[in-house]
């Protein structure tokens, strides 16, 4: 009842087979009685690669969605639902539509990169479950959390702290070696299932022999066994009566001691395996054809997989010895627990488990021929556990960019990387065209989470496909990414001869976006290496923000801005770049952009450090690191706190210099390192250590001159002069 008015949470933890699923089970038949809407979503092993999955499954319960339906009908269902719910804008239906992999409206998604899209598609999920809630009592079940992907952890961290405002009972369910992030929460209660005592054994054993009473030594031998599993007990039960070793005669158990302690199995795992040992080959057959398709699978799936026009009857047969059960939503079966499923699919050889994997992808694709990015994860999966590579590659390049596209970079990590060793271990799985779409995608996420290293690692093992490949909007993208790549990781003659080839293919492909990154990329390049005189450098800005300003492309605009101002202060022309600092700040709030916003912010931040005004370059900077969404974002605004810190002599700030320079050195991420150097020098001589805070700060200003970046080498010694007329103007030495 107080779920109506406020937010319930119950964290439901139990080991595999103890009750969870069969508690939310009696829970959803309770609440259907009650006018309450049930909405649940499952996680999965193989799920863990799809982002927002059990809220993919909540969205398609919620708006009676079916599998199958053609996208229009999806789209007609969608548009109705979220009028009834307020939200019928057409952006909202088209973040809608993105998140179940089907093409949105034509421009309800313009001016809006894959940050914003998963930025904003978060923002919907939850005001469309409060808005649900608003209207009639709500229940929100979300199963095996311990195979949640991040994204939906995100989400469910959110939900679970109160962030979304939601007044419904949350139950939530997994295992105990699942560490919440929101453990403990004032929210929550935990609801911790023991094994079940004897006495509740014996009921589950009289219940599963439709009897009512079990003699004591059996039922003694089963608990004794079970250690209070239910699904152990209820296995043991059915392994037994297969095995003939207990009888029901007119109510009555029979069976013989001795017999039952021999055929008792050591664990639940060996038990479905002696079960599986059991079947009838053909009920077998069936049952690893469906392991193959995952815990829950679909009929007609698996009867084109498996060739068999009685599917539905074969099941239904095998459904009473307790291994599958229909499922309770739409006409799809599932196995009754994850490790019945585990002991069918283990017990596949090599090549028959290949085979199968490739039908039922064949199959999968076949279905969704017209909307393939909805299956891009599942066929992926399936895929890469066959010889077909081209597949394989194919899906996971498209999984990685859906996954990309909605801001999910966790999930998309492993597609990027089952890609990559793709081509590695078959080079000929993918087109010279393919593979510079993966690029671009992949330089563009990796420069996100500042994997410098594996962009340059990446680019000189498959930059030969690109040359091969010539010129192409998406060789543009990843030169693009890869000349950012080598100038933030210190590598500036190279930065600058890559420029230079991406600067003159974007001017012989001549479409505007091509033009637009390059001269992005030209801007910051040069700022570093080779800069312009002042008034090339007006022409340069203009040429480039003409290029981008019909483009509509946030991460573009955002970025361009953020160079600009950049080499504004590498100029010393503060009040410039303070005014596109402003810029991005007031287009940041306009448009609700965290990243514009937080640009701009550090930005000023830095501005207030180079001006002496620390206090407010620390204060807008902690904004800045709140308002990051990317570990690029979060750690260019470290820098600036860091810095800001150092020169308020806030306490610790020179262990906090020091371990973020150490950081990023190691990382190979020199921009960043670079920053950061002349504030850990300053650090030194404030804590006493003179002579060696001057002389790191001079090493610096040596070694970027060294490098070839002579502005920050000039700004260095000039910082290492101001340390030292400091020093000299002081009545006193530093503490």
């Amino acid at each position: 009842a107080a779920a109506r008015t406020e937010l319930r949470v119950v964290d439901v933890v139990a080991d595999p087979g103890i009750g969870k699923s069969r508690l939310l089970h009696e829970f959803s038949n309770r609440m259907s009685t009650e006018e309450v809407i049930v909405l649940s979503g499952n996680c999965s092993p193989s799920g863990k690669e799809t982002p927002f999955l059990p809220f993919i499954e909540v969205v398609r319960g919620a708006f009676l969605l079916n599998a199958g339906e053609a996208p229009d009908v999806v789209a007609a269902k969608l548009e109705t639902g979220l009028k009834s719910l307020g939200r019928n804008a057409a952006e909202d239906l088209g973040l809608v539509l993105n998140l179940l992999g089907l093409t949105p409206p034509e421009r309800s998604l313009v001016g809006l990169d894959g940050l914003l899209i998963g930025l904003r598609t978060r923002d919907l999920l939850l005001s469309l479950l409060a808005a649900r809630a608003a209207m009639s009592p709500l229940a929100l079940l979300i199963e095996d959390l311990h195979w949640i992907d991040s994204a939906s952890e995100e989400l469910v961290d959110k939900i679970v702290r109160d962030d979304a405002n939601l007044k419904a009972l949350v139950l939530l369910t997994y295992r105990p070696e699942y560490r919440p992030a929101w453990a403990p929460c004032a929210n929550v209660t935990e609801l911790p299932l023991e094994p079940l005592p004897a006495l509740q054994v014996r009921r589950i054993v009289a219940a599963r022999l439709g009897v009512a009473e079990v003699p004591d030594a059996l039922a003694k031998a089963i608990a004794d066994r079970a250690d209070g599993n239910a699904l152990f007990a209820e296995e043991i039960v059915a392994f037994l009566v297969e095995r003939d070793a207990l009888r029901v005669t007119g109510g009555t158990v029979g069976f013989e001691e001795s017999r039952v302690a021999a055929a008792l199995p050591s664990s639940v795992e060996s038990l479905l395996a002696a079960r599986v040992d059991q079947l009838f080959p053909a009920q077998r057959a069936l049952l690893q054809a469906a392991s193959a398709i995952g815990r829950r699978f679909d009929p007609g799936v698996l009867a084109t997989v498996t060739g068999r026009n009685d599917t539905e009857v074969a099941l239904a047969e095998i459904a009473s010895l307790g291994l599958v059960r229909a499922s309770e939503t739409g006409g799809d079966y599932e196995f009754k627990h994850t490790l019945v499923r585990d002991a069918l699919y283990q017990s596949l050889l090599s090549e028959p488990r290949a085979a199968l994997h490739e039908k039922v992808a064949a199959e999968i694709e076949a279905r969704n021929h017209n909307r393939l990015a909805e299956a891009a994860e599942d066929l992926a999966y399936h895929y890469r556990r066959t010889d077909r590579f081209d597949k394989a590659f194919a899906f996971s390049a498209m999984a990685a960019s859906k996954s990309l596209g909605l801001y999910a970079l966790e999930e998309a990590d492993p597609h990027f990387a089952a890609a990559l060793a793709l081509l590695d271990r078959l080079p000929d799985c993918a087109s010279d065209e393919q593979v510079a779409d993966l690029l671009a995608d992949f330089t563009h996420y990796a420069n996100l989470v500042i994997r410098l290293r594996t962009i340059l690692d990446v680019m000189t093992r498959l930059g030969p496909r690109l040359d091969r490949l010539g010129d192409h909007p998406a060789v543009v993208q990843a030169r693009h990414q890869h000349a950012l790549a080598l100038i933030w990781s210190g590598r500036y003659a190279e930065a600058r001869k890559a420029q230079a080839a991406l600067l003159a293919m974007a001017s012989r492909l001549g479409d505007a976006r091509s033009v637009a990154y390059a001269l992005l990329s030209e801007i910051h390049v040069t700022t570093i290496v080779a800069p312009y005189s002042s008034e090339a450098f007006e022409e340069l800005t203009e040429r480039a923000l003409t290029a981008a300003r019909p483009l509509n492309d946030s991460y573009l605009q955002n970025f361009l801005r953020f160079v600009i101002s950049w080499e504004h202060l590498h100029r010393g022309w503060m009040d410039r770049a303070k005014i596109i600092a402003d810029e991005a700040i007031a287009d940041g709030r306009r448009r609700d952009d965290p990243r514009s916003l937080g640009f701009g912010l550090d930005l000023k931040a830095w501005i207030a450090n180079i001006c002496d005004d620390p206090q407010e370059g620390m204060s807008l900077s902690e904004a800045a690191v709140r308002l990051a969404r990317t570990p690029f974002d979060r750690l260019t605004a470290q820098a600036a706190l860091t810095f800001a810190e150092v020169l308020l002599r806030r306490p610790r700030a020179y262990e906090r210099a020091r371990d973020l320079f150490q950081d990023r050195a190691n990382a190979g991420d020199h921009w960043r390192k670079n920053s950061i150097e002349g504030g850990l020098g300053i650090a030194m001589v404030l804590r006493g250590d003179i002579a060696q805070g001057l002389k790191r700060i001079e090493k610096s200003a040596a070694d970027r001159e060294r490098d070839g970046y002579h502005r920050m080498s000039i700004w260095l010694w000039l910082l290492s002069a101001d340390v030292q007329n400091d020093i000299l103007a002081s009545p006193e030495r530093p503490p």
